[in-house]
């Protein structure tokens, strides 16, 4: 909710010294200096870079998704990819651009002895949700991604090894096959979502 003179929005009011957070007509809202709770700044579930522009310091609640790597199947041998790592919690943030990057799940492959690739980061300001690294179907088992927490407020949990469940609605969760399945499925994209708390 805004204020405007004109054209023009009003971002803050004051009495005196003093800022006015709130203005009601009769129990009617009319004006607050803020997001009112709940408003969904950001979500996105597509991999990609974004800008979110925010209006107004306010708390808010983060959910923050690594991609996950691609399958691998051979044969008989089925294995699935990594899930990337997840950042939630609630944390402060200031009026500002703020970049999101959204992690790309990677893609499968048919061959052990080809590198499945790393899932991609997501990031929100300066936490990583790391994807799943890269790995070598005959060499090693996939990992889960790792997660890189900065801001007060915020908790991080690792991805898993062999993870095609992930967290949230599935988002970040690796690549799954199954040994009578001669195609490889690549890793989920990750997730971003920032709400005013």
């Amino acid at each position: 909710m805004a204020l405007y003179k004109g054209n023009t929005k009003i971002k803050s009011l004051y009495l005196g010294g003093t800022k006015i957070q709130k203005l009601y007509k009769g129990s009617t809202l009319v004006y607050s200096s803020g997001y009112p709770s709940g408003t969904v700044l950001f979500e996105n579930a597509t991999a990609g870079t974004y800008t979110l522009v925010v209006e107004y310091d306010c708390t808010v609640s983060v959910d923050l998704v690594g991609a996950g790597s691609g399958a691998c199947y051979w044969y008989t041998r089925a294995e699935k990819g990594g899930s990337g790592a997840y950042i939630s919690g609630t944390t402060t943030i200031t009026a500002g651009t703020y970049s999101i990057e959204v992690g790309a799940g990677s893609a499968g492959v048919l061959n052990p002895s080809n590198v499945v690739s790393a899932g991609g980061n997501s990031t929100f300001n300066s936490n990583i949700a790391g994807g799943a690294p890269s790995w070598r179907p005959n060499s090693i088992t996939s990992v889960g991604g790792t997660a890189t927490v900065v801001s007060p407020g915020l908790s991080g949990q690792n991805g898993n090894s062999q993870d095609s469940t992930g967290w949230i609605s599935g988002y970040g969760a690796g690549g799954n096959t199954t040994n009578n399945q001669a195609a490889t499925i690549k890793g989920k994209d990750g997730y971003c979502k920032i709400t005013v708390a």
